[in-house]
């Protein structure tokens, strides 16, 4: 599930936030956007919230 997923820390204002991507041949897959602080491992295995 969480085979080539990539992650950056965004830069200031947002240092806190990091980003988890994927990059195919045609795509780059934004995945989650979080906050540092969360359970990282406990979060990124459970499936996302679709926005309403």
């Amino acid at each position: 599930m969480l085979r080539g997923v990539r992650s950056f820390q965004l830069e200031s204002p947002f240092q806190k936030f990091l980003l988890f991507y994927r990059v195919t041949e045609t795509t780059l897959q934004v995945w989650r956007v979080m906050h540092g602080a969360r359970d990282l491992p406990r979060r990124l295995i459970e499936s996302p919230v679709e926005p309403v």
